[in-house]
């Protein structure tokens, strides 16, 4: 009962933030020389970071499908449906708000006499709260170039006692940096991000390190009336620390994860349609953990 508590009061927290959000963007002007429909065909990878941001006063909604599978002793899939709101308090300062609306999580393996055993959760997922500061902005040509710093916050909304758990109950903190070179028919992204991940129920998950690079290809220079595609691929890499439990750092716990990460935008106005699948080419776990076999996210978003 305590923890259902915990959970409505941060999402009473979460929903007057949305409130404010939305009442904001009704308000904002956007500034002279950025318009809404240039900035609507800027992009960002689509597992990595990008340096990106939207007008002051524009207000950006996406919606985005999310599938997992691990595979080891356990079989282990994710699924989930996840939102995103975006303010853009500046032209260089971006709020964003992530919010899975359904997650669903199941774990399958065999008992000691040979039967098939499920285990399965549905429900909340954890928010996440993101500040962007693109702090860099220059033109060469039609070449741009863009550096940004990013700022964030998990909040504990999922049920972390569950079997199996949708949250590890903790709070965590977010810090990265991106860059990025920006041509008509091209773009290089570079970027990192430490996740430092709190302590809940006696169990502390390690921190982990992200670094992302990509390169883009946009085919033809499309119209305004036409529609704008871009393919993308990724290079992402995540190192993890060992879990610590009760004091205790785990063994089977930790390690680094390599993947090539195909992907598309599909963009038309304000209208991007996006996607990809992360495909790990390395794995160096320690202990006995299930591998990453593959992510697949789909994507619908626009600005206004």
């Amino acid at each position: 009962m305590q923890q259902i508590r915990r959970n409505s009061r941060r999402s009473l927290i979460l929903s007057a933030a949305l409130v404010a959000l939305v009442t904001a963007s009704g308000s904002a002007q956007s500034v002279s020389g950025s318009s809404p429909g240039a900035d609507a065909l800027r992009h960002n990878p689509i597992f990595g970071l990008g340096p990106q941001t939207i007008w002051r006063g524009g207000f950006g909604v996406a919606l985005e499908g999310q599938l997992t599978q691990r595979t080891g002793t356990l079989e282990e899939r994710g699924r989930g449906l996840h939102g995103e709101l975006i303010y853009g308090i500046t032209q260089d300062v971006n709020l964003a708000l992530a919010f899975p609306l359904v997650q669903r999580r199941t774990m399958r393996g065999l008992a000691p006499g040979g039967a098939q055993i499920d285990r399965d959760a549905t429900g909340l997922g954890d928010a996440v709260i993101r500040a962007k500061w693109r702090f860099f902005h220059s033109f060469s040509g039609r070449t741009q170039y863009h550096a940004a710093v990013i700022g964030g916050v998990k909040v504990p909304l999922a049920e972390a006692s569950g079997d199996p758990p949708l949250g590890s109950g903790s709070t965590d903190f977010l810090a990265g940096a991106t860059v990025s070179r920006d041509g008509l028919r091209s773009y290089l992204w570079l970027s990192g991000l430490v996740r430092v991940n709190g302590e809940a129920f006696g169990r502390q998950l390690g921190n982990e390190y992200r670094y992302d690079a990509a390169v883009g290809l946009r085919p033809w220079i499309p119209s305004f009336r036409g529609i704008d595609p871009l393919f993308l691929v990724e290079f992402n890499g995540v190192t993890a620390a060992r879990t610590v439990v009760d004091g205790t750092a785990q063994s089977a716990s930790g390690g680094t994860i390599l993947a090539i990460s195909p992907g598309f935008w599909l963009t038309y106005r304000n209208w991007a349609l996006k996607g990809g699948i992360k495909l790990p080419v390395l794995h160096r776990l320690r202990g006995n953990q299930p591998e990453l076999d593959y992510t697949v996210v789909l994507s619908i978003e626009t600005h206004m």
